[in-house]
């Protein structure tokens, strides 16, 4: 009966994991990227002067997918994410004796403030910054532009969280 033992080690190895999942999520334990936003935020507006600029498009689908509904247009019912300027800039740290850049900063700052429908300020006007080095392979010059739209993408996705988590640390304080 070999298969009556495999079967009660999986049985046994299904427990386990329900009991250790269950204990996780008993303790608050939470995926990252999952975020409990403050009840006053879950019925909010994006105000920038790109509405539609990668930011915030990322910032409205990240925002839906942790609950919140992102209006369409400003109302006094809704919540306002006031986005101030969203930049992303390089600079060239050094080069080699032919002036080729060999490594680049990559710089992403999103200056914001939140504030809840009746105008209170939840989160005063602050700024998330997102630095990263690249080191530019001289023999993969388009591969090196490729990777910059990468880490940008990236960079986005983690101001996004940052703020995020800064409006989860104000609701629970």
């Amino acid at each position: 009966m070999w298969w009556s033992v495999s079967l009660r080690q999986f049985t046994a190895g299904l427990l386990l994991t329900m009991l250790l999942a269950t204990s996780l999520s008993g303790c608050g334990y939470r995926l990252r990227g999952s975020v409990v936003l403050p009840d006053a935020i879950k019925y909010t507006y994006i105000d920038s002067i790109d509405r539609y600029g990668a930011f915030e498009i990322q910032l409205a689908d990240t925002l839906r997918a942790n609950g919140a509904t992102v209006a369409d247009e400003r109302d006094d019912q809704v919540s306002l994410f006031s986005i101030a300027s969203v930049e992303f800039k390089q600079r060239e740290l050094s080069a080699d004796v032919q002036k080729s850049t060999k490594e680049l900063e990559l710089r992403f700052v999103v200056n914001f403030s939140v504030s809840d429908n009746l105008g209170t300020k939840l989160l005063a006007s602050q700024s998330v910054t997102i630095l990263r080095v690249l080191t530019i392979d001289e023999a993969a010059v388009f591969a090196s532009a490729a990777e910059v739209r990468i880490m940008e993408e990236e960079m986005r996705r983690e101001a996004v969280q940052q703020i995020l988590r800064r409006l989860h640390a104000r609701r629970r304080g």
